[in-house]
């Protein structure tokens, strides 16, 4: 909760989802430009809702940048997932400055700094 107070603070529209199934129907409807997925999560793992998102994507779209947020080492998170491109690793407890920065290095703004505008879904508690 405190990532989206962070994130819509800095102006980005936000949408927050509890478990990895809530994580699938709040993308297919809210269609984010990014998503911060916490690996672990009830119902389904974060990593299960990256391949599930990233198999229902057109053949050509691309897969909306993610970070993933995780007490893992990257290493750590298997390869295919690491290979599905625009994923990134934010290791716990997440600095606040360390994701902003992360988000706009992918070119994802909040309204507040008047560049355009970022929807981001929360999976996570």
């Amino acid at each position: 909760m405190q990532l989206q107070f962070l994130l819509s603070k800095e102006g980005y529209q936000t949408a927050l989802a509890h478990n990895g199934a809530e994580a699938i129907d709040v993308f297919q409807q809210f269609r984010p430009d990014g998503i911060l997925l916490d690996v672990i999560l009830p119902r389904m793992s974060g990593l299960e809702v990256l391949r599930r998102i990233h198999a229902q994507l057109h053949p050509q779209a691309r897969l909306p940048f993610t970070v993933l947020l995780t007490g893992l080492n990257r290493q750590d998170i298997p390869a295919d997932i690491m290979s599905l491109g625009a994923v990134a690793h934010c290791p716990k407890p997440v600095a606040p400055s360390a994701l902003l920065r992360l988000l706009h290095l992918h070119g994802l703004y909040g309204y507040a700094h008047h560049c355009g505008g970022g929807a981001v879904l929360r999976a996570g508690l």
